[in-house]
């Protein structure tokens, strides 16, 4: 089912160039709890977005962007038959001891490139 996408939504989408990426991400740092790891953090994300019902994840992480003629040229958003959760989820951590510069530098290197949308719908126009 497709469902329309918002305004602010579409125009990142509209507005991106190679010039200008439009791409929205973020950076949070976390510590395990005492007695916990780094991959028992990662577990607790991967369950929290994942579904009780068994499906990959729950439908909010299962959409992508789409524009076609059925959404006369529009943005939308549909279900992704084939979302691979370990795709979009990653976990990345720096050699120990892992400096401040060192972090900014990998996420600016992760960030820099715009987002495939052949990935994201290979029926987008």
């Amino acid at each position: 089912m497709r469902l329309p996408m918002s305004p602010t939504d579409s125009m990142f989408l509209l507005g991106e160039t190679r010039e200008h990426p439009m791409h929205v991400g973020g950076l949070v740092v976390f510590e395990p709890p005492e007695g916990r790891t780094a991959s028992d953090l990662r577990q607790m994300f991967v369950d929290a977005i994942a579904r009780s019902d068994g499906e990959d994840a729950a439908p909010l992480w299962r959409k992508r962007a789409v524009r076609s003629l059925a959404t006369f040229g529009q943005w939308a958003w549909e279900d992704d038959p084939s979302f691979d959760l370990e795709y979009h989820v990653r976990f990345t951590a720096l050699p120990s001891p892992g400096s401040t510069t060192e972090l900014r530098e990998l996420v600016s290197r992760l960030h820099a490139p715009l987002l495939d949308r052949t990935r994201a719908c290979g029926r987008c126009i």
